[in-house]
């Protein structure tokens, strides 16, 4: 089955001229208008979050102990198409602002419309986000210093952003360029508009697959499909249906591994992707006995609304991108060479089987464990 991608993510064009044309762009914004030292008084907070799904998810820790420090203040979170969704799940902003991803004139128009005092921006490598940040008409802009990212002219105030920490950790450093100490794990109240969702599911009585990833060179973080299998047919064997997500665009992908795991197990397997919305997907996680994933947003989703969750990590690490939360579970690839991403392009001359070597008894054991412990 072909393999599609998110229209958002992934476009080799985008990153291109976020590289050679924001570069020279945010250096000579940086020059020409003059970083302020102070943080003026304000009454007004901006987020500005363009990245994947899974960053939006991370960020909601942050994003509460803003609003608990600071109560009168108006908070807007930005972001993009793809994350709108997600966004509007997020307690803690007073509005979400829905910016375009492939047209930085329509985003730029739309932050000047919701001009906020102050913006603090939560993406470690987009230059076009410094620009933004630079041109919005925020009194006063916070954001990332990343090695050999070039980014950091576009802010009056930079945070070191390290990749020896886990993401959360970047955030919190961010926030403390405010003078708030954040310590709240990522958390996301399941109250769908649309209805709390399982459909003909039994509450506990089925696992949830994710098997899909996203953005650049996503298959390495892909867990082989016969390991899903298999997977499957043990979980089959407790008496337990499986519900597979995905996006709309891994809909046929996803209907042909549930024809796969159906064809092997005499239980339920139900395809889901692109069926649901995102809060009828947040509340199926919450009610799982478990949830596989890949390392992707729907893995940090499922951390985040409580649902005993192991996310596996090939070229991802545990260390800097795994879930978080009083459930959650990592498989680490076993042996050297793997875990090396940190912003989510370093393939180059790095492992391409880490995946491979994560097998399906060592994930069912702690899916077992995950049973009768969790």
């Amino acid at each position: 089955m072909e393999r599609r991608q998110d229209p958002e993510r992934g476009r080799s064009w985008l990153k291109f001229l976020d590289r050679y044309l924001g570069i020279p762009l945010i250096w000579l914004l940086g020059l020409m208008v003059r970083k302020k030292k102070r943080m003026p008084e304000f009454h007004s907070i901006g987020v500005l979050i363009t990245a994947a799904m899974g960053d939006i998810v991370l960020a909601t820790g942050v994003l509460a102990d803003l609003r608990e420090h600071f109560r009168e203040k108006v908070i807007i979170l930005f972001t993009t198409e793809s994350n709108y969704e997600m966004g509007r799940l997020v307690s803690g902003p007073d509005r979400v602002v829905k910016l375009s991803a492939t047209n930085p004139l329509v985003s730029l128009r739309r932050l000047r419309e919701n001009k906020v005092d102050v913006l603090c921006d939560l993406g470690p490598w987009q230059r076009l986000n410094a620009v933004y940040c630079r041109l919005s008409g925020a009194r006063f802009a916070v954001g990332f210093r990343t090695p050999h990212q070039y980014r950091h002219y576009g802010y009056d105030r930079v945070a070191d952003h390290s990749a020896e920490v886990h993401e959360i950790e970047n955030y919190r450093s961010v926030v403390r360029t405010l003078g708030i100490e954040s310590h709240a794990l990522p958390s996301i109240k399941v109250d769908a508009p649309d209805g709390s969702w399982t459909g003909e599911l039994e509450a506990g009585g089925y696992v949830v697959f994710h098997a899909w990833a996203g953005g650049y060179k996503s298959y390495l973080r892909e867990w082989p499909e016969e390991y899903w299998v298999e997977l499957g047919e043990k979980v089959s064997e407790l008496g337990l249906a499986l519900a597979l997500t995905g996006a709309g665009y891994s809909a046929g992908r996803t209907e042909a591994l549930r024809f796969q795991i159906a064809s092997r197990c005499g239980g339920r397997v139900v395809n889901l992707a692109g069926r649901i919305t995102l809060a009828q997907t947040a509340s199926l996680l919450e009610k799982a006995m478990a949830v596989v994933s890949v390392n992707t947003g729907i893995m940090h989703l499922a951390a985040a609304v409580g649902a005993p969750v192991i996310g596996l990590n090939g070229p991802t690490s545990e260390r800097r991108w795994g879930p978080l939360g009083e459930q959650a579970v990592s498989i680490n690839a076993p042996g050297d060479g793997c875990g090396y991403l940190n912003l989510g392009f370093e393939y180059q001359n790095q492992r391409q089987d880490c995946m491979q070597r994560i097998t399906p008894e060592h994930v069912f054991s702690s899916l077992q464990r995950l049973r009768y412990c969790g």
